[in-house]
């Protein structure tokens, strides 16, 4: 098995995801292990220098699956070898890198957590030269491939270093076809239609100010007294001299034909007041109104009563409703048009939003979301979802498909209590009405509060929380608890056995043999099922990606749901493909029960989700 080391330099990047300001690769270096080669621009060999890497099995560079091997794709030609990423490797195997950093009190502060190859540098003592911090990008120079061949030194040891920690290869392999789907999306993105974003945002603005002008109204502006004077005066000779200022009241004095001195005998007249209007914006002062009208707050954060969407609803006031309005309008204004990562600062001019994605950004192995957050983007049944979801479109001529797991987090819960309950569980949800049971489990009144309840207790939520579902506090909460624990004593027997193993190391380990760094004990069954949604999650997008025989273009991966577009002929055998490939990734996974999904075709993300 051959393997070479790589890393290429090029001009500065505007725009990672499509590779906008990529005009040149100015070097590439290649390392054996134990010679350095090294290709360039100025020679003119960087193609040969493509041909050499092709002859390895593996070709190792850092971000090589997110940068290098796409740059060298749209500069020269695609790589033939196997590509692999020890920034994909790292991830995978130190996800709670924050955390093991904040050990060491030498490690820079804005280092910590990074995977940058300069982060690992320091980390393994291999570390990157530092002329790439400031010099120019935009020509060839001999430095610039001493700074090339460096990083790949570091990337080799880096490598090593990844290697020696034994991580599941079941794993390893799932990560990096998983990133290289992931980094074709990117580059794909998302249509976006920005008429009706931009028509949104007016309706919103307009609605806003609206609000504004009532809250106002409803909130007097206060006064404030200020530290200066409003004016100064002095009496002379039985008249009286007043000015805004002892400046100008010098001038006056001295028009009058009387010494200036006489202006440090001048009184204040008053001091100056601010008028200060009421601004909706400020948490500060919605709670210094709130607390004037006798709101008492029951939450804080640190000496400030709390302020959010949940504590608006509770006032219940007309007041407290038209300040969540405000507040709402104001988030959704921020996404769409105003923050700095609004989608319509993000629309490319080819109309399409290139959202990126750390593919194991969490613990859990879940992706994370960023220019923009579409895993933010609301849901059709908040208020706007539908507007905002309906701004993602397909392509012209295309049609968007919709795919998501079905009931994922109670499956993987089923999965987990197999071997306790002998598949009871898995059998309810499949045959049964799996609330109706957690709701007659835990006494509760409505199926609704069961799922509420259920969902709350793998998310690790105390008793209190457990107790305001029913509308009361601790003890009941503690009570309910009980009762489905004493009906449920697989899942009882799961946490016990879940505590047991965080005593002895400290991580659990998930579907595909990766390691979960566990902190909190109370956290550790929620960290356990959301990895195991996250991983089923990205093997049947492997698979689906593997068995797909028609055309598709992948826009979204968000949790338990994936987005693509097609034409509209193929869209229900591709929607059925991806359903076959959820149940294949429970077969692939080992998973104790059936995976099932669902698939919707529309014209937006409105219609297929």
């Amino acid at each position: 098995m051959k393997i070479l080391w790589f890393d290429i330099e090029t001009t500065a990047i505007d725009h990672w995801p499509t590779l906008e300001g990529l005009t040149e690769v100015h070097c590439l270096c290649v390392y054996d292990g134990t010679f350095m080669r090294s290709f360039n621009s100025l020679n003119g060999d960087i193609n040969e220098g493509i041909s050499y890497l092709n002859t390895a099995d593996y070709a190792v560079g850092h971000n090589a699956i997110g940068f290098d091997a796409p740059a060298l794709a749209k500069m020269y030609r695609p790589l033939e070898c196997v590509v692999l990423d020890t920034m994909v490797m790292a991830r995978v195997l130190f996800p709670d890198l924050k955390n093991e950093d904040y050990k060491n009190p030498e490690f820079p502060r804005q280092l910590v957590g990074s995977h940058s190859l300069k982060a690992w540098g320091k980390r393994i003592g291999e570390e990157k030269d530092s002329h790439g911090e400031t010099e120019d990008w935009s020509q060839y120079s001999a430095e610039m491939e001493e700074y090339c061949a460096q990083d790949v030194m570091v990337t080799h040891k880096l490598f090593l270093h990844l290697t020696a920690q034994n991580g599941s290869q079941q794993m390893m392999w799932l990560e990096h076809n998983f990133a290289r789907i992931i980094r074709k999306q990117e580059a794909n993105g998302w249509p976006f239609d920005s008429r009706k974003a931009n028509e949104l945002t007016e309706r919103l603005m307009v609605r806003r100010a609206e609000l504004k002008d009532d809250l106002q109204e409803m909130f007097p502006a206060t006064v404030e007294t200020m530290k200066q004077a409003s004016g100064w005066t002095v009496t002379e000779g039985g008249v009286e001299y007043s000015a805004r200022t002892k400046g100008e009241l010098k001038t006056v004095l001295k028009d009058a034909g009387l010494k200036q001195v006489i202006v440090n005998r001048a009184v204040r007249s008053g001091n100056k007041t601010k008028t200060i209007p009421f601004n909706p914006n400020s948490r500060d002062q919605i709670c210094e109104r709130l607390l004037q009208m006798g709101w008492e707050p029951s939450a804080y954060d640190g000496k400030r009563p709390k302020i959010d969407e949940g504590v608006l609803k509770g006032i219940g006031t007309p007041e407290a409703l038209m300040l969540l309005e405000y507040l709402l309008l104001t988030k959704r204004l921020g996404q769409i048009a105003e923050g700095k990562n609004a989608w319509l600062k993000l629309v490319t001019p080819e109309g399409r939003i290139h959202g990126e994605l750390n593919t194991n950004g969490a613990v859990s192995g879940r992706c994370t979301h960023r220019n923009p957050n579409v895993s933010q983007v609301p849901a059709n049944r908040a208020p706007y979802g539908e507007e905002c979801r309906s701004c993602f479109i397909a392509p012209k001529g295309k049609v968007l498909v919709g795919a998501d797991a079905s009931g994922l987090e109670l499956r993987c819960l089923a999965h987990y209590l197999h071997r306790l309950d002998d598949g009871a569980y898995a059998r309810e949800i499949l045959e049964g009405d799996i609330h109706s049971t957690n709701q007659n489990a835990a006494g509760l009144e409505t199926r609704d509060q069961a799922k509420t309840f259920i969902y709350a207790l793998l998310y690790g939520a105390g008793d209190t929380k457990i107790g305001e579902i029913v509308g009361k506090g601790r003890k009941e909460g503690k009570a309910l608890k009980a009762r489905f624990f004493q009906k449920m004593p697989a899942v009882q027997t799961l946490l016990n056995d879940i505590e047991t193993t965080l005593e002895k190391k400290p991580y659990l380990t998930g579907l595909d043999g990766r390691k979960l760094p566990c902190r909190s004990a109370h956290s550790a069954l929620n960290l356990l099922l959301q990895s195991a949604g996250a991983v089923l999650m990205k093997q049947a997008l492997v698979t689906f990606c593997e068995d797909a025989l028609l055309p598709f273009e992948l826009h979204g991966n968000i949790h338990d749901e994936v987005q693509f577009s097609c034409d509209p002929e193929n869209a229900e055998s591709l929607g059925r493909c991806f359903v076959d490939s959820l149940a294949k990734a429970g077969r692939t996974l080992g998973f104790r029960m059936p995976v099932d999904g669902e698939y919707k075709v529309g014209l937006n993300w409105k219609e297929t989700h």
